[in-house]
């Protein structure tokens, strides 16, 4: 699944309250206990966000896609439920302060779907 914001509405807040909605009714109303993403290393904005919603990073996948005549690498990223519960009472710390280390992000804004992996 791809989120797509416009440029116009960016830096509002949107995604974050998208992912407050997707995380409460993973862990409330399907009682899961871990939600994992990947995002790709040169979204930086998405990484941001992930993390102000208190996903830790786990690792970096390496070169993971090629598009083109580059190769791509992806975040992965993890939140558990009773992390995200200690959020809720604001108990819990403040999201990880990670740098994220990427790669160089691509000459072009990649388009929304990149073809699968060879």
């Amino acid at each position: 699944t791809r989120v797509l914001v416009s440029e116009k509405q960016r830096g509002r807040g949107i995604c974050t309250k998208m992912i407050d909605q997707v995380l409460r009714i993973g862990f409330e109303d399907l009682k899961l206990h871990r939600i994992s993403l990947g995002v790709y290393s040169f979204n930086h904005g998405a990484i941001r966000c992930y993390l102000r919603c208190g996903f830790h990073k786990e690792g970096v996948l390496r070169d993971v896609v090629r598009y083109g005549t580059e190769y791509w690498s992806l975040v992965e990223m993890s939140i558990l439920e009773d992390e995200w519960r200690q959020r809720q009472v604001g108990g819990g710390p403040p999201p990880p302060a990670a740098s994220v280390a990427s790669a160089a992000p691509p000459a072009a804004v990649p388009p929304a779907a990149p073809p699968a992996a060879a």
